[in-house]
């Protein structure tokens, strides 16, 4: 029996949040899986997604035109995207599989968020396998068909194709393939950008971008995410952020272009990036992991940048598992009445008031260096409060002693609640 697929529909009148059909706040958590079109058979893409909606995601991010020569290169059912690369003339074998792919998401409670091209296939574009194939005028015929096409599904659509934006022509296809989507359908757009960027860089002011999103990206541990997002909530006019691309589990370490270094993310380090994004204003989150979102299968997908755990296996790591505690957290009685967020200049956590509640996270190092000054500035001296400490990994909470100081384990991050 299919599921209802609760699905955001506007913005709230703070422009903070999404929310859905009903009026009620729609807390964004993605996971990503920009290959699953062109690389699974119908069988495997079923095993993920009944996978990722166990772990209480509610939404996925994938591409339509895929990176990897998704042009030339046919599906898993031997089917091209667009016949004579040409994107006005979409093949119908493959959008028949993509149908099937956003009808098994919505059924399974996972809205369908639809990367419409990456961003190689634009003339100008500085890396990519490509063919450029697109022009302002394909691309509002592209834009129209997959409007009208799923203008009835759970979707959201998200242009920008993970680059950066080189020309006014490259800025003007984007723009007609906005309009084509808005032209045929009410679903809420927002763009991709590149790593390090914001999509506010590029479309803020554009009438159709109904959220910005941020891509912190792979490479090392410092990339100021807090600054970055509380930045584009500041932006006239407001809109909802979120971090769209953060550090991937199992995905190495990155220093100068894509060459690996310091080992690999881990659990700690897509939880770190979850919470920060999240306390420090964001409407959700994407959670990634770098063997899932290419579909690592040595059998039949070799791997790309150092991918080292097939997906079949990749699916089961502990971060993806772990987000859950992120939702079930934020949809509680504790998320959805936020003020500003405050950042701590000593420490790499945020603080979000709500309802007079304080809800913070703190890193491992952060507890390990800053817990006795951090807690004082938030009151956790305070006799008259009362505080619990929430562990994101397993969802559960333990009392906080009576001078609050102490943490269960201060060699892991956890999240401090002071009512």
């Amino acid at each position: 029996m299919a599921l209802h697929c609760s699905r955001p529909v506007a913005v709230d009148p703070s422009s903070s949040w999404l929310v859905d059909e009903t009026g009620k706040r729609w807390f964004y958590l993605a996971d990503t899986a920009w290959e699953l079109a062109h690389r699974l058979t119908p069988d495997e893409a079923d095993f993920y997604l009944l996978a990722r909606a166990k772990q209480r995601f509610n939404a996925i991010q994938t591409v339509i035109l895929a990176e990897f020569d998704g042009l030339n290169t046919p599906n898993r059912q031997g089917d091209r995207p667009l016949l004579d690369n040409d994107p006005a003339w979409p093949n119908e074998p493959y959008f028949e599989h993509l149908d099937w792919l956003v009808e098994r998401m919505n059924e399974l409670g996972l809205v369908a968020v639809l990367l419409p091209t990456w961003g190689d296939k634009l003339p100008e574009s500085p890396w990519g396998v490509g063919p450029q194939v697109f022009t302002p005028a394909n691309a509002l015929a592209f834009g129209r068909y997959l409007g009208n096409r799923y203008r009835n599904a759970a979707v959201i659509w998200m242009v920008g194709g993970d680059r950066p934006v080189k020309s006014d022509l490259q800025l003007n296809i984007w723009r007609k393939l906005a309009t084509g989507l808005r032209e045929t359908s009410d679903h809420l757009i927002t763009f991709h950008p590149n790593g390090g960027q914001s999509s506010s860089q590029y479309v803020h002011e554009e009438p159709w971008l109904a959220f910005n999103t941020i891509q912190s990206g792979h490479h090392g541990w410092t990339y100021p995410l807090e600054t970055k997002l509380t930045h584009d909530l500041a932006l006239s006019p407001r809109k909802p952020v979120l971090n769209s691309e953060p550090c991937y589990e199992d995905h190495p370490v990155m220093a100068d272009g894509w060459w690996p270094f310091g080992g690999w993310f881990d659990e700690s380090d897509v939880r770190n990036a979850a919470y920060r994004s999240v306390f420090s204003g964001a409407c959700g989150h994407t959670y990634g992991c770098h063997d899932v979102w290419q579909m690592y299968d040595p059998a039949v997908n070799p791997p790309i940048n150092n991918a080292r755990t097939p997906w079949q296996n990749a699916v089961s790591l502990p971060g993806a598992n772990q987000m859950q505690h992120l939702r079930a957290l934020i949809e509680s009685d504790i998320g959805w009445l936020p003020i500003a967020p405050t950042i701590s200049p000593a420490c790499p956590a945020t603080l979000r008031a709500i309802s007079g509640r304080q809800v913070t996270y703190i890193a491992a190092e952060a507890i390990r260096t800053f817990i006795e000054p951090h807690l004082q500035k938030l009151g956790a001296m305070d006799e008259k409060k009362t505080a619990r400490w929430f562990n994101p990994r397993t969802g559960e909470y333990q009392s906080a002693d009576s001078n609050r100081s102490h943490v269960p384990d201060a060699m892991l991050d956890w999240v401090l609640e002071i009512t």
